[in-house]
Formats: C-alpha cells, sequence, structure tokens
C-alpha cells in the first residue's frame, strides 16, 4: 500500500538520523508533497495519507529549501576542517534527501571523503548510511545494500548498537520495497532486538511500526494491527502524543483496507483531535482531506465538502499547492455526486491550475538547485583561500602562543628549582643541628661506658686476686684435711669406733668436695678472665681416658661400678690436652656419682671424619626431661644429690662446655630417667 511505503521511508530517515542535528526551520510542505508525486502514480487518497504519515514521523527532517542551505553552508564556510564539518555535510545531505537525492548524494560524499581522511570511524559508518539512503529514494537496492551493509560492518566493529540496528532496519526496509518479506521481516526483527537490548523505547516503537507496515504489505492485517498497537503502547506509556496520532492513522489505514470505513473513520477522528491538540496546521489540513475521502466513499458527499474546505482553508495559510490541489479534487468530486455542477467545474478548474503550478514551479526548482550548487561550490573555493590565511594566521599565533609557554614552563621549573634548592638548605641545616645533638649524647655516654669499664676493670682485678688468695691460701688447707681424714679413715685401733669411723669419712668427703668445688671455680674463673692459655696439640684420647680413669678408678670401685673404655689406640684429636682431661674427669667423676652400685660406665669413641665423637653413657639415675635444655646454663643451679649422697659443685658441666666450644667442639645430653644418662661431645680429629 503506497500509504504505508511512504511512510517508512520517512520513518527511515528518522530512525537512521537518530543522533543527528536537528535543524528547525520551516519544512516546505510542497516539496515533499512533490516527492510524494515523483515516487508514486497511486490515487489521490494514498498521496495525502502518505503526506501526512511523512509529517507525522518527520521528527528530525526538515524541508529543503534555501534558508535551510544557507544557513548550514555558513557552518561549513566557519568550521574546521573536522567532525562538526562531516556533520554539517551530512546535514544539507539530509535537507536534499527526501526530494532530490542526487543532490544529498553529493554532501554525503563529501561527508564520507572528510571523514574518511580524519579517521573518523563514526562518521565513515554514519555516511555510508546516508549514502545507502540516496540509493534508496532512487529505487537503487543494490546500491544502497551494498552501502548499508559497508555502514553495518563498522557499526559492529565499534560495537555500536544503535547505529547496528538501524543498519538492520534499513536493510529491511529495501528488502520490504522488493517485496522480499521474508527476508525483511527477518532484518526487521534482528533490529528490534538490538533496540530491546537497549531498551530504547522510541527505537522498540519504530521497529513495531515497520514490522506492521511488512504484514500489512503482505495483507496479513491482524498480524500487522498486532505490531500497530504495540507501538501505541509504548508511545501512550511515554505520552508522545505525535506517535499516538501515527499509530490511529495506521490502524485506521488497515481498517480501510479490510472495508471498516466507520472504523477507519473512528481512528483518523482520533488523530484529527491529537492534531489540534498539537496546533499542526499542516497535519490538520492533510487529515481533513483523508476524512473527506473517507465520506465520499461513504457517500457522505455534504460532510466531504465540510472537511475539504476546511483543509484547504489550512492550506492556502502554508501556500501548499499539493494539499490545495487534493483538497480541489475532493470537492469537485462531492460537488459532481451532489449534481452541483457550477461548483464542481469551478472546482476542477482550480485542480488544473493548482497542477500547473506544480510543475512549473518543480522546473524552477531545478534551475535553482544547479545555480545554488554553482554557488556553493564558488563560495567553497572562496573558503579555502580564507581558510589558508586562517592557517597562517593560526600558526604564527600558534608559534606565539608555543614560545609564552616555554618561558612559562622555564619560570615555572626556575620558580621549582630554587624552592627545592631552599627546602634541601633547610632539611641539611636541620640535620646537622640533630647529628650535633646526637653527638653530643654519644660522647656523654661515651665517656660514662669509659668509667663503667675502668670500674669493671678494677672489680675484675679485685676479683683475680680474691680467687688467686682463695687458690694459694685455701688448697693447701684442704690438702692437709684430705691427707689426715684419710689417714684416720685407714687407722685400725681398738678405741677407733663406728661413730668415729662415720665422723671421719664425712669429714674426708667435705673436704674433698670442697678441694674439687675450688678446683673447678678456679678453672671457671681462669676461662672467663682469660687466663687459661689454650695450646692446642695432636694426642691419643686413649691416654687421656686412662690416665682419668686411674685417678677416678678407687672411687668407683667403693661403689661396684666398671669403667669400659672402647676408643682405638691410633684415634688422635686436635685440642688443648689439660682442657680435655679436667671435661673427661667432670663427666667420669659425674657418671660415678650418680650411678648405683654394681652399675657401669662406658666410654667410647667414634671417626666421624672431621671431628671424634665421644660418649660418656652410664646406667645410672638419668636426667629429667624438663632439665635436659638447662644443665649447660650457668643461669641454672640444682642440688641433685648422688646415688650415695653424693653432693656436686654445680659448675663442673658449665666448665667443661666452655672448654669443649673453646677446643672448637660440641657437647650434648640424651637422657631418660631410669636408665642412664650419655654426654656425647666432639672434638676436631687430628686427620
Amino acid at each position: 500500500m503506497f500509504v504505508q511505503v511512504i511512510y517508512q521511508r520517512n520513518f527511515l530517515l528518522s530512525s537512521l538520523n537518530y543522533e543527528i542535528f536537528r535543524i528547525s526551520i520551516k519544512i516546505v510542505l510542497t516539496r515533499l508533497l512533490n516527492f510524494i508525486r515523483l515516487i508514486s502514480n497511486g490515487r489521490a487518497f494514498m498521496r495525502r495519507s502518505a503526506i501526512l504519515y511523512f509529517f507525522i514521523f518527520s521528527f528530525w527532517c526538515t524541508a529543503q529549501d534555501n534558508t535551510a542551505v544557507d544557513s548550514l553552508l555558513k557552518i561549513i564556510y566557519s568550521s574546521a576542517k573536522d567532525t562538526s564539518l562531516a556533520k554539517s555535510y551530512i546535514d544539507i545531505g539530509m535537507l536534499y534527501e527526501p526530494c532530490q537525492p542526487d543532490s544529498s548524494e553529493i554532501y554525503y560524499q563529501k561527508a564520507l571523503d572528510l571523514s574518511e581522511k580524519l579517521s573518523s570511524k563514526k562518521y565513515i559508518a554514519l555516511s555510508k548510511n546516508k549514502i545507502g539512503n540516496s540509493y534508496l529514494f532512487r529505487a537503487d537496492y543494490g546500491k544502497a545494500i551494498e552501502y548499508y551493509l559497508a555502514s553495518l560492518k563498522l557499526y559492529e566493529n565499534m560495537q555500536d548498537r544503535h547505529g547496528t540496528s538501524r543498519c538492520y532496519n534499513n536493510i529491511g526496509i529495501v528488502y520490504m520495497y522488493q517485496k522480499n518479506h521474508e527476508r525483511a521481516i527477518d532484518y526487521l526483527e534482528t533490529s528490534l532486538k538490538i533496540a530491546q537490548e537497549l531498551n530504547d523505547k522510541p527505537l522498540i516503537a519504530s521497529k513495531y511500526i515497520n514490522l506492521g507496515y511488512v504484514y500489512n504489505d503482505m495483507k496479513d492485517y491482524s498480524k500487522s494491527q498486532e505490531y500497530y498497537y504495540q507501538a501505541l503502547k509504548l508511545f501512550e506509556e511515554s505520552g508522545d502524543r505525535r506517535g499516538i496520532s501515527t499509530c490511529y492513522i495506521n490502524i485506521g489505514v488497515n481498517h480501510k483496507a479490510l472495508g471498516n470505513l466507520e472504523l477507519a473513520l473512528e481512528y483518523y477522528i482520533k488523530a484529527l483531535e491529537i492534531k489540534k491538540e498539537l496546533d499542526e496546521k499542516k497535519g490538520l489540513s492533510i487529515i481533513n482531506i483523508n476524512i473527506a475521502e473517507i465520506k465520499i466513499e461513504m457517500k457522505k458527499y455534504n460532510e466531504a465538502v465540510s472537511y475539504a474546505l476546511t483543509g484547504l482553508d489550512i492550506a492556502k495559510m502554508y501556500s501548499a499547492l499539493e494539499i490545495e490541489k487534493d483538497a480541489y479534487k475532493m470537492l469537485f468530486t462531492s460537488s459532481d455526486s451532489l449534481r452541483n455542477y457550477k461548483d464542481a467545474y469551478k472546482y476542477h478548474k482550480l485542480y488544473m491550475q493548482a497542477n500547473d503550478s506544480i510543475y512549473n514551479e518543480n522546473s524552477s526548482r531545478n534551475i535553482n538547485e544547479l545555480l545554488t550548487q554553482y554557488g556553493t561550490d564558488k563560495k567553497e573555493k572562496e573558503n579555502e583561500i580564507l581558510k589558508k590565511e586562517s592557517e597562517i594566521r593560526l600558526l604564527e599565533l600558534d608559534r606565539q602562543t608555543t614560545f609564552r609557554n616555554y618561558l612559562l614552563v622555564v619560570t615555572l621549573l626556575v620558580i621549582v628549582l630554587v624552592v627545592f634548592a631552599f627546602y634541601r638548605l633547610y632539611l641539611k641545616r636541620k640535620a646537622h643541628g640533630l647529628l650535633k645533638i646526637k653527638n653530643e649524647l654519644i660522647r656523654k655516654q661515651k665517656n660514662e661506658l669509659s668509667m663503667a669499664l675502668n670500674k669493671l676493670n678494677e672489680l675484675n682485678a679485685t676479683k683475680d686476686k680474691f680467687f688467686s688468695i682463695i687458690g694459694h691460701d685455701l688448697r693447701t688447707p684442704f690438702q692437709a684435711i684430705i691427707g689426715f681424714s684419710e689417714l684416720l679413715k685407714n687407722e685400725k685401733g681398738e678405741f677407733y669406733t663406728d661413730r668415729m669411723r662415720n665422723i671421719v669419712n664425712r669429714i674426708h668427703n667435705a673436704g674433698k668436695n670442697t678441694s674439687e668445688l675450688l678446683s673447678n671455680l678456679l678453672e671457671w674463673s681462669r676461662s672467663q678472665t682469660g687466663s687459661i692459655e689454650y695450646n692446642p696439640e695432636k694426642f691419643l684420647l686413649k691416654t687421656i681416658f686412662d690416665n682419668e680413669i686411674d685417678i677416678l678408678i678407687i672411687s668407683a670401685s667403693k661403689k661396684g661400678i666398671s669403667i669400659s673404655v672402647n676408643s682405638p689406640g691410633s684415634m688422635e684429636v686436635f685440642a688443648d690436652k689439660n682442657m680435655v682431661s679436667t671435661v673427661i674427669r667432670n663427666l667420669i667423676s659425674n657418671a660415678i656419682k650418680f650411678t648405683p652400685e654394681n652399675g657401669n660406665i662406658r666410654i667410647y669413641s667414634e671417626d666421624k671424619g672431621e671431628f671424634i665423637e665421644t660418649t660418656v653413657a652410664d646406667s645410672g639415675v638419668g636426667i629429667d626431661n624438663n632439665f635436659l635444655d638447662k644443665i649447660f646454663d650457668i643461669d641454672f643451679k640444682t642440688s641433685t644429690l648422688g646415688t650415695n649422697s653424693e653432693t656436686g659443685t654445680g659448675l663442673g658441666l658449665i666448665l667443661c662446655k666452655e672448654f669443649i666450644e673453646k677446643n672448637n667442639g660440641n657437647i650434648f645430653v640424651q637422657s631418660v630417667p631410669g636408665e642412664g644418662s650419655s654426654f656425647i661431645f666432639t672434638l676436631p680429629s687430628a686427620s
């Protein structure tokens, strides 16, 4: 149906130019009517309906008159060669597009050339889309699809969903004109799906209307009405009165096609009321003539004359010759049917005059367009010259601006450097002051440490002297006590009672233990003060074992303890012989002390390569696990009696650890309470 085709073409414009600059200028309705006349030879009613549809959905479209073109040319002359200039070319093309697609293509191509130079993908895609429009209006559908597909590819690469939706819509329109309804529906539904994903309700409504036309063209009026009603619902939700009136007209067209003249008239009347509400005079003139056509088919000729005259009066206000011509035709037909031949003749004559005027106006417009194009080219050349001069001025201004910016940057840099230098000087002075304070504090602390060191040295000297006196003055009396008590122990007289023997044994043991304590104390003191010389040498371990066992064998025999040695005679160590002797003596003495009667002590050595490992193991009482990690610490003090109530000095194991470590060895203990202990130490191997 021609009415729908024109509507679709017009709606295509609105959906394709969704974000294009809208130029609000006077719409020259006569040129739009001429466009309709050029693409259709249908009946007058269809042309009038098409005009109404075109008008309703021309939200952003404008007529192509000289005022609009001149306004845009002024923008072009004053614009730099950037995307704003490409946009202006597109706007001019839109003005030419409905009536002269050839002229519109010229400006679209300029926009495309400039966009490609600027590498603006957005405007390249838009320009190709517009060129597709110009081919669509010339019914060159192959070229139209070629440009639409190129535009679609760019929009998809840019992930521009709005642009993608419009391209699918345009391709669907092409297939619609080619009567390939199946493919048209496929593309339009794809466009609709994208619009729904974007939740763009105006765009969704436009797709519903286009799909409604396709089904109308297939004479599936039920499906067509379904889409029109969906569009109507969206327009009602958004309060878009123009969109609502458009849907009323489309629904009315479907009813007219079905022969439902009453329903068609009802929807036309609803649309008319909205036009009155919006005060759209041109729309009122067209819809009044459409209603007049319905009234003629209903044989209500007087009402038809009334509506036609109303439409004619409004059309005359805007010099809309095409609408006037259709109004005269409606009046001629109605008057003829009423047998009012005088009026019929008058209106027929006016109809012919309007038709001739339209023809003459079209011819005049073609000439004016050629002159306009010539003027445009001339102005563009003049503009090029002006732009060159402007570019020279801009370059000079840029040079001056660059020099000024350079001076500004240098000045700021100097200021920053000066501030930074003063700040560094401030920090340096502050640090110097802090350093001076800290140096004074360090000097005072050094003096205090020096005084404390001197005092400590005096105390150490006093201690050394004290230990020297102890070693010299106490050792001799203890030797006498031990010697005489030993003689008394061996005395066998009648007067020597058991009580006396017990007292003598206690004296002997106390003297011996005190002498041992004194010896260990002196040895430890000497090691702490560094008085003991470290003289490492090679010697056989077994020799040391034998010497120390000979000294302690009597104490072991008294408790019935056996001592066994398992050390190869050739096993040599590199250590201080006196220190090692002290270590072995203390370890064997401790083993005897904490081993019960008839126990055993095992001494054995193993060659571990770089060192010799020696173990002194006993079958004594063992050591509590809580004390294993502490027995070598000088801070740990415990008083554990031996199996025969022997007492210890408490310094033996500490002295052993220091001597072993001084000889580059290690010492540690393993013990199980109730089963015995094993003291293990290592010394460097002589080999």
